[in-house]
């Protein structure tokens, strides 16, 4: 500002030194604001660019300030902490260098956390996997808040429901660093899943498991979006036994029954096949699911199969194996009706009954009657009659 003199008569000789002016010049602190990432330290806004002070001014903290520790330097450089939400201030004086250093003004800076908003998402993971697989895929965490986010993490791990074990390698950020990520600056991680249970026809608890992903920063202003889970059937062929008569050809079993996808049974286009390794002669297997064999003498055989999901996940298999034992037959005789004694040449009927006593059908069972020792009696066997089915099978 200026202060003006002014001086005349009326017989004045000389304008010209009639005025003169003093200017004075104002000291004037500005307030200041800025945005800094929440929960960052050592954090500095410059005071000085919108303050109208005198080249050589001082700074200085004034009391009262509400961010944590906050110091001014001599030229104007403010520091502080920045809280992880909200806002705080940093009060600062400003004097005019000497010999005017009494001439001050005061202002404050206010500082803002910049909110952050972390998600996440999955990708690359099937919905289906067999038991035992191990299967790749991938977690990607965004800031999609307007302020760089600190600390940002991205993690994936077991979810629910449980079973699967799961680890995440090295993240890698777009820009910035997880410590201050930017904003639409992505952390992008590999991770690793384990299916629960074994390949190869043992029976796996679990039938759907899930893949848990979480994000997060200190200054994450949306909590909403930070995790996200998602589900993996499990498909499980498991081993089978069955029971046929010994030395019966063409026999079947359905093998589908205890084989499952999820919490239920394989759905409509899975598909099933003989697999190499199978004993039981002539061994053959339908789409779905129902093996045909000839069953041997005694003893066990076995078809080995592979259960598939259907499309698109047709590349996801479980294998099992069908366990056939010759169901054991017993047959028991008894001769009925005859005398004994009788005289030279008499000619004497009796019965002989042959009794399956076992657990399964007799195939081909005889029942016949001829002169045993001590030798000399001519002996001859009628028709047989069976109590059910017929001597080719034998209840």
């Amino acid at each position: 500002v200026g202060i003006l003199g002014t001086t005349n008569a009326t017989n004045d000789t000389n304008a010209a030194n009639n005025t003169t002016t003093t200017p004075i010049n104002v000291i004037d602190a500005v307030n200041d604001t800025d945005s800094k990432a929440g929960g960052t330290t050592g954090q500095t806004t410059n005071l000085a660019p919108n303050d109208q002070v005198p080249v050589g001014s001082t700074y200085s903290i004034q009391p009262g300030s509400t961010c944590a520790a906050p110091s001014v330097s001599g030229v104007g450089v403010a520091t502080y902490d920045v809280p992880i939400s909200g806002s705080c201030t940093v009060n600062y004086q400003v004097c005019a260098p000497a010999p005017n250093a009494t001439q001050c003004d005061t202002a404050t800076l206010t500082v803002t956390a910049g909110g952050a908003d972390m998600s996440v998402a999955l990708s690359g993971l099937p919905t289906v996997a067999s038991s035992g697989q191990v299967l790749s895929g991938t977690i990607t965490c965004t800031n999609i808040g307007a302020g760089v986010a600190t600390n940002a993490t991205c993690v994936a791990g077991a979810g629910i429901p449980a079973g699967a074990t799961v680890t995440t390698g090295v993240c890698v950020a777009s820009s910035g660093t997880a410590a201050a990520l930017p904003a639409a600056a992505t952390l992008t991680c590999p991770i690793t899943v384990t299916m629960p249970g074994t390949l190869g026809g043992s029976n796996t608890t679990e039938t759907t498991v899930g893949v848990l992903g979480t994000t997060s920063a200190l200054n994450d202003t949306n909590a909403a979006n930070n995790t996200t889970t998602t589900p993996i059937n499990v498909l499980d062929a498991v081993n089978d036994t069955d029971s046929k008569a010994g030395g019966t050809t063409g026999q079947t079993t359905n093998v589908a029954t205890n084989d499952t996808l999820g919490i239920g049974a394989p759905p409509v286009g899975s598909t099933f096949t003989l697999q190499p390794g199978s004993t039981c002669a002539n061994p053959s297997m339908s789409g779905v699911g129902v093996a045909t064999y000839d069953v041997p003498a005694s003893g066990t055989c076995t078809v080995n199969y592979q259960l598939c999901a259907p499309a698109p996940n047709a590349t996801v298999c479980d294998t099992a194996t069908l366990t056939v034992t010759a169901a054991g037959t017993d047959m028991t005789v008894a001769l009925t009706g005859l005398p004994t004694v009788a005289s030279p040449a008499a000619v004497l009927s009796g019965t002989i009954t042959c009794t399956n006593i076992g657990t399964s059908t007799a195939t081909a069972a005889t029942c016949v009657a001829s002169a045993g020792a001590p030798a000399g009696a001519t002996v001859t066997t009628g028709a047989c009659t069976a109590s059910s089915g017929t001597a080719a099978a034998l209840p």
